[in-house]
């Protein structure tokens, strides 16, 4: 797993580009539109970090926007209000695990503009009171029905659910605890992507940064333990290891975590097996950890 990243560059980015995109000239509801639609922005709930972060803001422009040769002035001041609207978009999403999908259908650019006041001067948890309260009492459903002008009548022939049950889905956690069935039926009908309807987001970074602090590793490392399902008293191994001090851990100790290569390594025979978890098991892991109450 490539995570030699700055997390608060991939923050810093998203945030420019959605004040880029205004200083461009493109409007507010093209930029929501976009974001909520292009499978570009797949890259956040596909754990992409790393792509967004090397793919110039020009590109961006062009490729997902439609704008050619499109000039970008580095040197021109960014509107403040738009800066933030990017900034708060990303933390509920990182740090509150909402899809950034659902993000931009419930409160779009412009009513994330107009959060500017007051709170710009108070902590994201405020913001994230008013967000849950405000997704409640929207809907998601509500929020896809007015955008797309389909009845309850309608949707009930185009699905073949039944009146009564789309009904109950203007309840969110009714309908987040829909069949996979009807959930992809629902998007089909909307043109929209699964992870709207999604109770959390998938997206992760998952970076060194992350591992420098001591009590998401204690937590993390509990998690492997319970997947791995090995003894809680494991020999648990932080830093790299040249391969002869692997194999004298290996002589020693027989079984034990290896963080640097998220490994579980077994010794057999003056050998080391190595039991690696992959990239989407490592995410998953580390949601787990970050989401794991005190």
């Amino acid at each position: 797993m490539d995570n030699n990243f700055d997390p608060l560059l991939v923050k810093n980015k998203f945030s420019s580009l959605i004040a880029r995109l205004h200083d461009i000239g493109f409007t507010d509801d093209l930029i929501s539109k976009t974001i909520v639609e292009h499978p570009f922005f797949d890259l956040f709930e596909n754990n992409k970090c790393l792509y967004f972060l090397r793919t110039p803001l020009e590109q961006i422009v062009n490729e997902v926007f439609n704008k050619k040769d499109v000039f970008i002035d580095y040197d021109k001041p960014i509107v403040s209000e738009y800066l933030w609207a990017g900034n708060m978009y990303f933390s509920l999403m990182n740090e509150f695990h909402i899809p950034l999908e659902r993000l931009f259908l419930i409160w779009p650019l412009d009513v994330m503009v107009n959060k500017f006041t007051p709170y710009h001067e108070m902590p994201t948890n405020s913001l994230f009171d008013n967000y849950l309260k405000e997704e409640k009492k929207i809907g998601i459903l509500r929020a896809l029905k007015n955008k797309s002008g389909i009845s309850n009548r309608q949707l009930a022939k185009l699905t073949n659910i039944s009146e009564s049950t789309i009904a109950s889905y203007y309840d969110n956690e009714k309908l987040i605890k829909a069949s996979y069935q009807n959930i992809c039926l629902l998007a089909n009908v909307f043109e929209a992507k699964i992870s709207i309807f999604k109770k959390k987001s998938s997206f992760v970074m998952v970076s060194t940064y992350l591992f420098t602090e001591e009590n998401f590793v204690q937590k993390f490392k509990q998690e492997l333990i319970k997947y791995f399902d090995t003894d809680e008293n494991i020999y648990f191994v932080r830093t790299y290891k040249g391969n002869d001090e692997l194999l004298q851990m290996g002589k020693k100790y027989k079984t034990f975590i290896y963080l640097p290569d998220f490994a579980l390594i077994k010794y057999y025979h003056e050998r080391l097996e190595y039991k690696f978890l992959k990239d989407n098991q490592i995410n998953m892991l580390v949601m787990n950890a970050l989401t794991k109450e005190e």
